[in-house]
């Protein structure tokens, strides 16, 4: 049993498994909340639907992945109020990026391919979740 506690211990030692961890509920609060968005706000034309969901989801989604991946993830060594606004606002600027690319791939799943929007959001997410691992690791918390 001690094996298997340590082999856990070093599992979430790994950088990489903590993010997959802690990136896996983020991808599950901005897909319900999109979801959910999605439902919310269906009478306002498909598109239009789809840009308020994913905006909503999106900021939620940040906000819940700035403070696990400043925190448990990279585990970052900022403590003063400006450091953390500087470390919010550089996590921001690459969320922004991976916000649009993930709005253009959507629109374009669904548009052209004729993809459901929630579908979209879930294959989509496979290059959201590189890029922002990418983006996070060598600009915002080196």
């Amino acid at each position: 049993m001690e094996k298997i506690y340590s082999l856990i211990k070093k599992l979430l030692d790994m950088e990489i498994i903590r993010y997959i961890i802690f990136g896996g509920m983020t991808t599950l609060l901005s897909l319900g909340s999109f979801n959910l968005f999605l439902m919310v706000f269906s009478g306002l034309g498909q598109n239009t639907s789809i840009f308020i969901a994913n905006t909503l989801s999106t900021i939620l989604a940040v906000l819940f992945a700035f403070f696990t991946n400043k925190i448990w993830v990279f585990h970052s060594k900022s403590i003063s109020f400006k450091e953390t606004l500087e470390e919010l606002f550089k996590f921001s600027l690459g969320r922004l990026f991976t916000y649009g690319v993930d709005m253009a791939l959507i629109l374009a799943l669904v548009n052209f391919m004729h993809v459901e929007p929630f579908f979209s959001k879930i294959i989509t997410q496979i290059v959201i979740i590189i890029l922002n691992y990418i983006i996070s690791k060598k600009a915002v918390f080196k």
